[in-house]
């Protein structure tokens, strides 16, 4: 059986794209072997899948330690998930020549390093802008084949390379059939959801604010996700205290996949946040959880210029946008939905079918098949 290793340097073994999709997808047909990032260095089976998990220090130690790990490791295609783990594949190719690499492109390298208003330091907008304009034109080119998460992506990286193929993120229903509730929450009350990064420019400072302008006890904010920046937590504690909503707030910090799920799965009326600030990550983006929540029966309140938000969540009606700016906007959406609660579940377990990983699963084995493994 052949193998493939994906090296994904940013992305933990919870990473529901890289593990719960691709890696044990793959495992059906293929060895797979996954290198990714830990709270401590360390090396197990997970479901088919043998797992080595490096842990994140001075980030020098870190890339060599996940370059000695992989070198090690026999197998004839090199799946890898950013920048850095693209550069350390063509390192490792110098060693094993026959060696393939795919390319899985599901983040805007480019927009993090032009984009003034991204809170990244310096060294990181640096690596990204030597990606954008040295590395991407050279080693794109190179790879064996690309795989990208929609047709926006794939026009851009078909300019270097003629092998690319369009894989969504869409939701494994047979995986999440399988989750149970969890059973934490109080069913007296509905819920705000935001699930995902923490960041400022997601609005996680909006929400508390939407809470508080409700005027409604009955609806309590759920946070699922890690803080992006150290004192952004702080922050958002302070903001709920100085309105007096912290004890309709519940924050649970980032939680493995299965876990995150069966908060979903509890038998709630939930409302899902996505509404981000303009920048163009942000425009053509296609948010995962979006079509976790149209599995759960979960509408959305979202950004109607996110050319996708507007494509599978507007246009089938599974939810409504309101301006980021504006908090009457948001309010009425929220209003709106509640208000209609079931229609609106209705239209978004109506319109699940169409997005489903089964399809895209087929698609990644063709899309191996094609660069002859």
């Amino acid at each position: 059986m052949k193998t493939v290793i994906h090296i994904g340097l940013w992305h933990t073994v919870e990473d529901s794209r890289v593990f719960y999709r691709e890696c044990l997808s793959l495992s059906k047909k293929y060895s797979v072997k996954l290198i990714c990032l830990g709270n401590e260095t360390k090396e197990y089976a997970k479901d088919g899948v043998r797992v080595f998990q490096i842990k994140k220090r001075f980030y020098p130690i870190f890339f060599a330690k996940a370059f000695f790990r992989a070198i090690r490791l026999p197998g004839e295609v090199y799946h890898v998930h950013e920048v850095d783990s693209l550069l350390l594949a063509f390192i490792l190719k110098i060693f094993h020549w026959n060696n393939k690499i795919v390319f899985d492109v599901h983040e805007y390298f480019e927009d993090y390093a032009l984009d003034k208003r991204k809170k990244l330091n310096k060294k990181a907008k640096t690596w990204f802008k030597v990606y954008t304009f040295i590395l991407k034109p050279i080693l794109v080119r190179l790879c064996s084949g690309i795989i990208t998460i929609n047709p926006l992506m794939k026009e851009d990286y078909s300019r270097l390379n003629k092998r690319v193929e369009v894989i969504y993120n869409f939701p494994d229903f047979s995986l999440l059939d399988q989750i149970k509730p969890n059973n934490l929450l109080d069913p007296q009350y509905d819920y705000l959801l935001y699930h995902g990064g923490i960041k400022e420019d997601r609005g996680i400072l909006l929400y508390p604010r939407l809470l508080n302008a409700l005027e409604d006890e009955n609806v309590h904010l759920l946070v699922i996700g890690n803080f992006v920046y150290d004192n952004l937590k702080a922050r958002f504690g302070n903001l709920c205290k100085e309105l007096g909503i912290e004890h309709r707030v519940i924050t649970t910090g980032q939680l493995p996949f299965k876990e995150t799920i069966s908060y979903l799965k509890n038998d709630v009326r939930y409302i899902g946040l996505s509404l981000f600030t303009y920048q163009n990550d942000h425009k053509k983006a296609i948010n995962m959880k979006s079509f976790e929540y149209l599995y759960l029966g979960i509408p959305q309140v979202g950004s109607d210029w996110r050319i996708f938000f507007r494509k599978f969540i507007l246009h089938k009606k599974a939810g409504i946008s309101a301006d980021y700016y504006n908090i009457n906007s948001q309010i009425k959406a929220v209003k709106t939905i509640f208000s209609n609660y079931n229609a609106f579940k209705d239209r978004c377990l109506e319109a699940r079918s169409n997005y489903t990983w089964e399809t895209e699963e087929n698609k990644l084995f063709k899309f191996y098949e094609k660069i002859s493994i």
